[in-house]
């Protein structure tokens, strides 16, 4: 049985969440399990738990693909372990297919041909040309299933416009489609067709076998939905036949709005398709405006249940208190209530909603600043914990946000923290094992070589101390060290063979403090040509062997970056190495997070092995990309938050606060890709991702469960 519970308030929910959760089960050990789209949202949820039932154990929220994938092992003996379509897999699979001895000379295949031969670094260019195609493949099989099956069956897919007379239009084909069908057909359509039928084999297993059903939750809660892609759609449907599903869902208005649009896309469709246009509304601006995400996926839900059975569509929309402007905003949008002219009356007093101009990002954090200490003040029953801080780019803004917040006087200080990105550990872990082999690709300059010695796995391995490194760059401007390795180094960077000179080298430079350590420090003259620095002390000699002892492992990897070798052999180095120079960060999240990302490269490449040599730097792109994705998901805490827009949304807060609403950054550009098929479909579906789209659900959300104040930067 499948029910949808829909709020405006998350609270609210969520009562409805413990009461179908919260009764006595019959195995006291059988976990409770909630979907959740966020980690945020799962660990609001676990937080709300414990402070109902005073304790929040044996509940666990999964992320609705993880779910469905773990569902299908259980019951389905032929699911793989991990899956073998990944965007990852596929690009591997097609780096393979795309090696211009192996692709045909088809006509079809030229454009590939001219875009491999134009690349200046031609297995640069072809990974990051499979990267491209391995991407928009993910695309197809999360919302166009049915084009994947066109093509499995050697047919393809065209434009077609229905007028209201029902004549069909036909339109120029998807550019690049030709090429994209047969790769697929070739490399993966077989696959994907086996896996299609995962779900038809879970059902036929469960109708089979009945007792198989004890291997699934007795009763499952999907709390919030921000968007349904048809295939996990499809499970829910399946999987409601079984067990009971219970759907929570956000819904900004308490009002049937199904059919509202927005007013400009409205009048322009009028033109070309009147009759079928008289079945849509203009509704609310703001909401028909922003909410295309979740009209959509309130269109979604009401294909799992339309209503016809008594209870399995619960609606508890309380009527939203008027107290200020914000609340005020927030009953309009609920109620569908729009006025061309407003006759809204403005408190003198009232500041709930706050547009502010700021020339900076950093001059926006010291208003923000201000201001939340005068709401402090004003209220004291306003914790840091009810305070959200979104930003666009929080990633770059962490310094700028480090410099107003964390270097107030004690008086002036609001605890405070960034969420939903990685630490400073897990970066400086990362930073450092990479920049060992593409630092001697650049010009290795000294600043460049102290900043990688400054890292904390770097001095940890080193056995040196934050206190050391000045010594060190003293050291090393004694010696006159500019940049380069060697005299090589220098030839190979510069382009010019002849241009062997040592001079403000590194070896230039450690040969000098070496020969000093010998010596007397006054010694002034050449010994075996070389001129020792002058007035090394003894306390400098251990610093000296560490610097020379650095620059040579360095040195000795200076080849391995485009050294071609069979990719588990060059794995089985990066590993060897990562355990050479950091064994110390062993235990540590970072650690962890990064041997989590070898591991599932070495998995990838097993389930799509390729069969030539590689050079390392494929494989460390690779890394960069999968430890980027396995950043921290953004979780709320008991101060003020600052996260990536989108982040910590649903959550409701006292104060929420958006920064960087420039219309450069807000809302977000679609990432162009010439090959994604989606981008030239005219006739978008329910569902359908878009950047921008996501930007405008999640600002009126923003404004929904912003419950006193909103700011806007």
């Amino acid at each position: 049985m499948l029910s949808i519970y829909q709020s405006h308030n998350l609270s609210d929910l969520f009562k409805h969440l413990a009461l179908f959760l919260g009764q006595k089960q019959q195995n006291p050990f059988q976990p409770l399990t909630i979907l959740v789209p966020s980690l945020a949202v799962g660990r609001w949820v676990q937080y709300e738990w414990a402070q109902v039932f005073g304790v929040c154990a044996n509940l666990n929220t999964e992320f609705p693909a993880n779910f469905m994938w773990q569902c299908f092992s259980n019951i389905v003996p032929e699911t793989p372990k991990s899956p073998i379509l990944s965007p990852e897999a596929m690009q591997w699979r097609l780096f393979s297919a795309l090696d211009p001895q192996k692709l045909p000379q088809d006509d079809i295949y030229q454009i590939l041909h001219r875009y491999l031969e134009r690349t200046p670094q031609p297995l640069v260019g072809r990974w990051q040309l499979a990267g491209r195609i391995a991407q928009v493949f993910g695309y197809y099989r999360t919302y166009r299933r049915d084009w994947l099956a066109a093509w499995h069956q050697g047919q393809l897919i065209h434009k077609k416009t229905t007028l209201d007379n029902g004549q069909k239009i036909e339109k120029p084909p998807y550019r690049h489609q030709e090429w994209q069908a047969a790769l697929w057909q070739q490399l993966f359509a077989q696959e994907h067709h086996q896996q299609g039928h995962l779900l038809i084999d879970f059902y036929e297993q469960l109708q089979k076998n009945p007792q198989l059903i004890k291997k699934l939750p007795p009763k499952l809660a999907v709390f919030t939905t921000v968007r349904l892609p048809p295939n996990e759609l499809d499970f829910f449907r399946v999987l409601s036949e079984f067990i009971d599903i219970s759907f929570y869902h956000f819904n900004p208005s308490g009002q049937y709005w199904a059919d509202s649009v927005d007013e400009k896309w409205l009048a322009k469709m009028q033109l070309k398709q009147p009759k079928r246009m008289a079945l849509y509304d203009k509704g609310h601006p703001l909401l028909t405006a922003w909410g295309k995400q979740s009209r959509d996926t309130f269109r979604l839900l009401s294909q799992l249940s339309g209503g016809e059975q008594a209870n399995d569509w619960i609606d508890d929309f309380e009527p939203i208190n008027v107290k200020h402007l914000l609340s005020s905003l927030q009953s309009s949008i609920h109620e569908l209530e729009h006025e061309e002219e407003p006759t809204w009356h403005l408190a003198k007093e009232d500041n709930s909603i706050q547009v502010h101009s700021c020339h900076s990002l950093t001059r926006q954090l010291e208003v923000l600043h201000d201001h939340l200490l005068a709401l402090f003040a004003k209220d004291k029953n306003l914790k840091p914990q009810d305070v959200v801080v979104m930003l666009p780019d929080i990633a770059s803004a962490g310094g700028a946000i480090e410099a107003v917040f964390g270097t107030v006087s004690k008086e002036r200080y609001i605890p405070w923290q960034l969420t939903g990105v990685a630490s400073v550990a897990e970066n400086s872990l990362w930073r450092a094992f990479e920049s060992i082999y593409t630092l001697t690709q650049e010009r290795f300059t000294q600043s460049a070589f102290i900043d990688w010695l400054s890292l904390a796995p770097v001095l940890t391995h080193y056995g040196l101390l934050a206190e050391d490194i000045e010594q060190c760059v003293l050291l090393l401007e004694k010696a006159a060290v500019y940049r380069c390795l060697d005299g090589q180094h220098r030839a190979q960077l510069t382009g010019d063979a002849t241009d062997t000179d040592d001079v403000h080298t590194f070896l230039f430079g450690l040969e000098r403090l070496l020969l000093a350590t010998t010596l007397a420090s006054d010694y002034q003259d050449l010994y075996a040509g070389i001129q020792p620095v002058a007035h090394i002390e003894a306390s400098h000699f251990n610093l000296i062997g560490i610097l020379t002892q650095a620059v040579s492992d360095l040195a000795a990897r200076r080849h391995s970056l485009q050294q071609r070798q069979a990719a588990p052999v060059a794995l089985a180095q990066l590993q060897q190495d990562l355990v050479y120079f950091f064994v110390a960060q062993v235990g540590t999240r970072a650690w962890d997070m990064l041997n989590k990302a070898i591991d599932s490269l070495n998995d990838t490449l097993l389930i799509s092995p390729t069969q030539e040599t590689i050079p390392l730097s494929l494989l460390l792109a690779d890394l960069r990309n999968r430890v980027t994705a396995s950043a921290p998901g953004a979780v709320p805490g008991g101060v003020v938050h600052f996260s990536r827009l989108g982040a910590l949304r649903l959550l409701p807060y006292k104060v929420i606060a958006i920064l960087g609403l420039e219309d450069t950054a807000f809302p977000r550009r679609e990432q162009a890709n010439e090959f994604d098929l989606l981008s030239q479909d005219d006739q978008p579906r329910a569902g359908d991702r878009s950047r921008r789209e996501d930007d405008k659900a999640m600002f009126l959300e923003a404004l929904m469960t912003a419950q006193e104040n909103l700011l806007l930067f």
